[in-house]
């Protein structure tokens, strides 16, 4: 008589388990689910910076805006947003040369001639 009271009671158990073991599988699965609709916003919500953000001089130093509260609204404006870095003409100058003088600022109207052209009178003349 106990065996069967055990027996029931064991196989009752197993029951539970599976129920347990298939409920936590389904939340697990509408877990994943929520995650990965909930990755792709939160990507595209998120700004980029620039990628030279970290080694640009105007970031970096007061050398190339000496002024700081210029230098800070340049930053705001052109380096923390991926649609306004790509307007940088430090950006532009530095993907296209590979340098990027200290002379360059992020609005200036220099074509990469000209910032060719004055980095080269500039270096005659040191």
């Amino acid at each position: 008589m106990e065996e069967d009271g055990f027996l029931r009671f064991y196989e009752t158990l197993s029951y539970l388990n599976l129920v347990y073991i298939i409920t936590l599988g389904i939340f697990m699965i509408q877990a994943i689910e929520s995650f990965t609709n909930f990755v792709p916003a939160f990507y595209k919500n998120m700004t980029k910076v620039c990628p030279n953000y970290g080694g640009c001089r105007l970031v970096q130093s007061k050398v190339v805006e000496p002024d700081d509260e210029k230098r800070e609204a340049y930053i705001e404006t052109y380096c923390l947003k991926e649609e306004t870095y790509k307007l940088c003409k430090r950006y532009i100058t530095r993907k296209s040369l590979w340098i990027c003088p200290d002379f360059v600022l992020p609005d200036t109207n220099l074509t990469e001639d000209e910032i060719i052209d004055l980095y080269e009178k500039k270096e005659k003349q040191t």
